[in-house]
């Protein structure tokens, strides 16, 4: 299979497929490699986009040099994964949710089986977990502004290694999604909600959405992830404006003094009604690319 990747989850995902004449290209694109896949004729390029290749593709942060550099020069006849979707331009979206091993996105009972658990939870069961946790390595600006905010209200769990105060035994060994069962809230942010390509969404909001936890997002949501996650059930806010980091904190503030009002909005349902169908729409386009393209 034509596939310039490494990483064995997501080159399982693309050997599925008959690719034809397409060569999936990885966002770590070298040197070399950028002046070879252009000249080969036989092959029509596609760029998996899993990273923020704006912010990493110059000085100081040159990791994806190349393949940004060819994405501003439009080499790319098709771009997959973190990006818009614009089939007619080649632009097909499949968000690393979708790459989650427990999100099971064929299967439409799966949808219903999520919205249930959390529309049943008790007020007991709400009561009884923790206030908030955040989970990350390290950051630039969009966790730093509002954990600073949100301390003010409770205690934030932090077993990573950004604001560490407790111990990773239990995340490691049930896992992030099981783990944040326990939990509220959970700030879920991108590690940037700025300088992106357009469609820019990882794994991050959805793992909180199937654990339960609320959501407290910045980074890229657009109609398609607003016809498959619940917004209403999320709290936005924008890390380079105040106005709605302050709201976020009141918002978080009010709903944890009224503890009713918390419990209506934890048992909201996680997916939309369209959720399964839209899912479905993302593969089916990309399948109907391949049909396309067969050699």
């Amino acid at each position: 299979m034509p596939v310039l990747y490494d990483e064995t989850c997501w080159r399982e995902f693309f050997e599925k497929y008959d690719l034809g004449c397409i060569l999936v290209v990885d966002i770590r694109l070298q040197e070399s490699e950028y002046n070879k896949i252009f000249t080969l004729s036989r092959y029509k390029t596609m760029l998996f986009i899993t990273e923020p290749i704006q912010y990493f593709g110059s000085e100081p942060r040159p990791a994806c040099k190349y393949s940004y550099k060819a994405f501003t020069e439009n080499k790319f006849p098709y771009l997959f994964g973190c990006i818009n979707h614009d089939p007619k331009n080649g632009r097909y979206k499949f968000p690393l949710y979708m790459f989650i091993p427990i999100f099971d996105y064929k299967n439409k009972c799966y949808y219903s089986h999520i919205n249930y658990i959390i529309q049943n939870t008790s007020l007991s069961q709400l009561n009884a977990k923790r206030f908030n946790a955040l989970i990350n390595h390290w950051d630039v600006k969009t966790r730093t502004c509002i954990y600073e905010r949100l301390i003010n209200i409770g205690h934030i769990d932090c077993p990573s290694t950004l604001f560490n105060n407790c111990s990773n035994e239990e995340l490691n060994k049930i896992g992030k999604i099981n783990y944040l069962q326990n939990y509220k809230f959970n700030i879920c942010s991108e590690n940037f909600d700025y300088d992106n390509v357009p469609g820019y969404i990882t794994e991050k909001l959805m793992e909180c959405c199937l654990s339960g936890a609320i959501p407290i997002y910045a980074g890229w949501f657009d109609e398609y992830d607003e016809k498959i996650l619940n917004k209403n059930r999320i709290i936005f806010y924008n890390s380079f404006d105040d106005k709605s980091i302050e709201y976020a904190y009141y918002k978080v503030k009010f709903l944890m003094e009224n503890p009713e009002m918390l419990l209506q909005f934890y048992n909201q349902p996680v997916f939309c009604e369209t959720a399964y169908e839209t899912v479905q729409e993302l593969c089916n386009d990309f399948e109907n690319l391949l049909q396309t393209v067969r050699v």
